[in-house]
């Protein structure tokens, strides 16, 4: 049993470089979305990005962006590092590790997600939680 858990491991864990992880929630009818929202279509569906983070090539968080009702407030790693829990606060992580399991899962920073979609040209990876069905998540990896 080992043997096979270690084979299935060995030849079907991918590890993605992430680049940028979001968060959105689905715009539902009547919903106003401003101009200066950053909105995406997904399987027929318009979503609404609610954050944004971004990594360097060792995985590490550089930058965030949180849409307020002002617009998206952006904050640098120099600037978020002096405000005391803001990456805990805003489920931020400080590194990211993000492994393709198979075709239905992807494992962020050790947690289990399902892969909603894949679109491999523009390198992004559509994914969803069980704890909160109304969100869907994506990864830019190289």
């Amino acid at each position: 049993m080992f043997v096979c858990s270690l084979i299935f491991f060995l030849f079907f864990n991918e590890r993605v470089k992430v680049v940028q992880r979001a968060s959105a929630v689905l715009v539902g009818p009547g919903y106003y979305v401003a101009e200066t929202d950053s909105t995406f279509e997904f399987k027929k569906h318009k979503y609404l990005i609610k954050t944004r983070e971004f990594f360097d090539q060792n995985g590490e968080i550089t930058d965030v962006a949180i849409l307020k009702s002002e617009g998206y407030l952006e904050f640098s790693k120099a600037e978020f590092n002096k405000l005391k829990n803001f990456l805990k606060i805003h489920s931020f992580s400080k590194t990211i590790a993000a492994d393709i399991i198979d075709h239905h899962y992807v494992e962020i920073n050790a947690k289990r997600f399902l892969i909603e979609g894949v679109d491999k040209k523009r390198k992004i990876i559509f994914y969803s939680s069980q704890d909160q069905k109304e969100m869907l998540y994506y990864l830019i990896y190289k």
